[in-house]
């Protein structure tokens, strides 16, 4: 009975010391880390989240789990982890974070919100090439776009895809070409009659 006494006592004892044990302030970060270098993704963004919940820095944890969400192709929830980690200090950590907003953005195609966020890492550090390349492509695409739709909104054509003209009225009508030789049957390609 003394035997059975004293292992109860110790069990009870060595419960309460596992209570009293300091908490791991970057357990879940780590976790996620180790599921991240493994390609475990989907893990890697479940430990990052409670990273979020629980662990000392919210910074990294919201940069590692913009990561993870990013590499499932979940840009606009990796658009925000990515925004909720720029809280830093640390000019590296703050060029990472933008230069990586900015790739996320870019891939929802929020290219001008891009090009800022490009602009942000490439004054956290002047020298991040890739920033560079990727702040010049972004820009590159945007004016592409611009000229597009300026193109778009000022070309009118019919469902046909007719060209189309505007009588004084306002009225729509079918632009000719060669109006005589049509009428005559004939087509004036090569300049001779």
């Amino acid at each position: 009975i003394f035997v059975i006494i004293v292992l109860l006592i110790s069990g009870v004892i060595q419960a309460q010391d596992d209570t009293t044990k300091p908490r791991d302030p970057w357990k879940n970060t780590r976790d996620g880390n180790g599921l991240y270098k493994s390609k475990d993704f989907a893990g890697a963004e479940k430990k990052y989240k409670e990273a979020v919940a629980k662990d000392t820095s919210k910074t990294t944890s919201n940069y590692n789990l913009g990561n993870a969400l990013y590499e499932q192709k979940k840009y606009d929830e990796a658009e925000k982890a990515y925004a909720d980690a720029l809280d830093s200090q640390n000019p590296d950590t703050l060029n990472k974070g933008w230069y990586n907003l900015g790739n996320s953005l870019f891939e929802q195609g929020k290219l001008e919100e891009s090009v800022t966020a490009y602009k942000e890492a490439l004054k956290n550090n002047p020298n991040d090439e890739n920033a560079r390349y990727n702040l010049a492509m972004a820009q590159k695409m945007l004016k592409a776009r611009k000229e597009k739709e300026k193109e778009d909104k000022n070309l009118k054509k019919d469902p046909k895809g007719k060209d189309q003209m505007e009588d004084s009225a306002g009225n729509k009508k079918e632009k000719k070409d060669n109006e005589k030789g049509k009428e005559d049957g004939k087509n004036n390609k090569d300049g001779n009659g």
